[in-house]
């Protein structure tokens, strides 16, 4: 049937929507339980986040980093769907600095994931790079690979 979710779509799906609940409100046992071991975080851009993370130290490091650097962020999930082997999310990122200044931008995150359905890889690609550069500042190491 047309339009009808597998099984496994639909755990995939829940997943990513879960984290999203996760990483909202910090939890980091759950990122944790539910990346794969070996997962890469690939980050775009030339600000200090920007690079590819690999394994799930590297990973929880850059949530809890982000989370302490930034002086606060806020994401409305728009629509989460996926297929056999990827599943894609929309969302509003809000960012705050500890100066009061914000900005807005719209992220499309792409996740795969391990035959446990765990996240293996993911993607993430911005609006505009350009602005989340400027806001977020220059590079600085934090744990991910150039």
């Amino acid at each position: 049937m047309a339009g009808v979710l597998g099984e496994d779509q639909q755990n995939r799906v829940g997943v990513v929507r879960d984290g999203f609940e996760a990483f909202d409100r910090g939890d980091l046992l759950w990122l944790q339980e539910h990346f794969s071991p070996d997962i890469m975080v690939r980050v775009p851009g030339s600000n200090r986040f920007s690079g590819v993370y690999s394994g799930v130290g590297q990973a929880i490091a850059l949530v809890a980093e982000a989370v302490a650097v930034l002086g606060g962020y806020s994401l409305r999930v728009l629509d989460v769907v996926g297929d056999q082997s990827v599943v894609a999310a929309t969302y509003m990122l809000t960012l705050r600095r500890l100066d009061g200044e914000s900005m807005q931008t719209l992220v499309t995150q792409l996740f795969s994931f391990s035959d446990d359905d765990r996240i293996q890889e993911t993607w993430i690609e911005v609006e505009d790079e350009a602005a989340i550069d400027r806001f977020i500042g220059e590079r600085a190491q934090v744990g991910g690979l150039e």
